[in-house]
């Protein structure tokens, strides 16, 4: 079915009403009117979690990687009359590291570039209602909507300020009008949007009762009701690396299904869950992932497009499409391993008590639509305009010198490269945390744009093998390749290293440049240089005590005046 708003005839597979036992704290279900037999149908296409940032921002300067990155699913999407995946991170050229609330946390920022590469693939709405939308801070979040409806997209989940972080993205398809519903339920604190920042609608169910969370979204569906149809909730909620949901994510989706939501499809936990049927209608509680920027062969490289068919009614069936991930890149799964996922599907649907039928290489999961709520008529449901202007958050990669508390320092390689200083930010270690490592650099004369930073941490405690973390990675933090340098100007590159290790001993940090698979040798080091060419940059030690390491991000900003 394409996009273009024609309708295909759909046979409904039931209707029931949702016995919506709610009580007097949340607001009563709508009243369902009976649906007239013959309604057309459209098709919802949902993706789990993109990863947006790192290794994908390399696929958008390489044009034969970046064609590769949704080809094999191109059809399939230009299929669907809606495409909806959750992008974790933000679309932005500017931004600084921001406090999630969390010890030590992972920053997702994509280059531009990025929203066209999802519009061209066919993806309409972006889910920013994730523990990643303030990866870079509120501007940053600010550029990706933007970016995101310059680029002709909509999103959910998050905004400009609340208002616009509650607002669903609406669609019309012929007669038919659907809203998507998104927010974080993920437990990160911190970055809720308010009148006047931009932020995410958030929600802590670990802190939260349950019933004050389905409050708040049954007045967000009462309000989209108002425009659409069909209302689908897509939440971020549970933790990392779950097969099964939490009990407390189930009794919130029966609270909000049988209050009034025609289907629900979850991700975060980066592996698929099974479907549950509540009073007949979806609960997909987690899709997996859709995009990642890392190759191998564990659990989190397989996921689900779920393909919905909807009337005005509600959700007929969802049929989930096995997906097998490489290296930014996402393709259909084939052969052993995709009837290996869906027998897995089914397992895990059983043990929530739904049937799942597989059949022509993907999963049917029969649903009970229902009778009509929303409007009676079709109105053109709102839509954010688009930008006369995108609002750009402040870069930092390029700056006229480096700051104060810059250790200076001359490295300069044959490639026409030098590094001219660096910083350590933390002089001691805490348990959980990671290290900012800031590196500046400036070239003589164009580069080639292949080069990469290489930072590595090596941690030596007696009695041990030494451990090291390292990072291999587009300059100016994933965003600038080197063949955008200007001659002349001070590239500013800020890492954050993640050492995820109990704590104990010492860890020392050494830096240097790639060009393909091999370490380029300073032709002059100021600092002392291993067997490898990578530059000694100092150490750290760890400590009882030491401070939060974005406390010591957020002195180190205030000392240089910027957010």
């Amino acid at each position: 079915m394409s996009r273009t708003g024609r309708l295909a005839p759909w046979i409904l597979l039931g209707s029931s009403l949702a016995a919506a036992a709610c009580g007097p704290d949340l607001p009563p279900p709508e009243a369902e009117r009976p649906a007239p037999a013959g309604l057309a149908s459209a098709r919802l296409a949902f993706g789990g979690d993109v990863f947006l940032g790192r290794r994908l921002n390399e696929a958008l300067f390489d044009e034969r990687q970046r064609r590769r990155v949704f080809a094999d699913l191109r059809r399939r999407l230009a299929a669907a009359d809606l495409v909806v995946v959750n992008g974790e991170g933000v679309i932005s050229g500017g931004g600084a590291f921001h406090d999630k609330g969390e010890v030590s946390s992972y920053m997702f920022r994509a280059h531009p570039d990025a929203a066209a590469l999802l519009a061209d693939a066919g993806i309409e709405v972006v889910l920013l209602g994730n523990n990643h939308a303030m990866d870079y801070g509120p501007a940053a979040l600010a550029e990706t909507c933007d970016r995101l409806l310059g680029a002709g997209l909509d999103y959910a989940g998050a905004g400009r300020d609340r208002d616009d972080a509650r607002r669903p993205a609406y669609r019309r398809i012929g007669d038919l009008v659907v809203a998507v519903v998104g927010a974080d339920l993920s437990g990160t604190r911190g970055w809720n949007a308010t009148a006047g920042r931009p932020g995410v609608l958030s929600f802590d169910l670990r802190r939260t009762d349950h019933r004050l969370v389905a409050r708040e979204l049954l007045e967000v569906l009462a309000a989209a009701r108002r425009h659409a149809h069909v209302v689908i909730f897509s939440p971020h909620w549970g933790k990392n690396w779950q097969r099964e949901p939490a009990a407390e994510i189930r009794d919130l989706a029966r609270l909000l299904i049988r209050g009034g939501y025609d289907a629900i499809v979850g991700h975060s936990a980066h592996y698929f869950q099974g479907v549950e049927l509540v009073d007949g209608k979806p609960v997909i509680y987690d899709a997996g992932n859709l995009l990642l920027d890392y190759g191998g062969d564990l659990e989190e490289h397989r996921g689900f497009l779920w393909e919905l068919e909807v009337t005005r009614a509600g959700v007929a069936a969802a049929r989930g499409v096995p997906l097998e991930l490489q290296r930014n890149r996402v393709a259909a799964a084939r052969g052993g391993r995709r009837d290996e996922m869906l027998a897995e599907l089914a397992r895990r649907s059983a043990a929530l008590g739904t049937p799942v039928a597989v059949a022509d290489g993907t999963a049917l999961v029969r649903c009970e639509a229902g009778g009509l709520r929303g409007p009676e008529r079709s109105p053109d449901p709102p839509r954010r305009p688009a930008p006369q202007r995108i609002g750009e958050a402040p870069g930092e990669a390029i700056v006229k010198r480096p700051p104060p508390g810059t250790v200076p320092a001359r490295i300069r390689w044959n490639e026409g490269v030098e590094l001219v200083g660096y910083r350590l930010l933390l002089d001691e270690l805490g348990r959980g945390s990671g290290q900012f490592v800031a590196l500046y650099f400036a070239a003589d004369r164009p580069l080639d744009r292949a080069l990469r930073v290489q930072i590595e941490a090596r941690r030596r405690v007696e009695g041990r093998e030494p451990e090291v973390v390292r990072t291999i990675r587009m300059p100016g933090d994933w965003l600038l390749p080197a063949d955008r340098w200007p001659p002349g100007a001070v590239i500013q590159d800020w890492s954050l290293l993640q050492l995820r290790w109990a704590p104990g001993g010492e860890v020392s940090f050494h830096a240097g440049l790639r060009l393909g698979d091999r370490v380029l040798e300073p032709a002059e080091s100021s600092l002392p240089l291993d067997e490898r060419g990578l530059a000694a940059l100092g150490s750290a030690a760890y400590r009882d005590g030491a401070r939060r390491m974005f406390d010591v991000w957020a002195a180190h900003r205030r000392s240089l005046g910027l957010p």
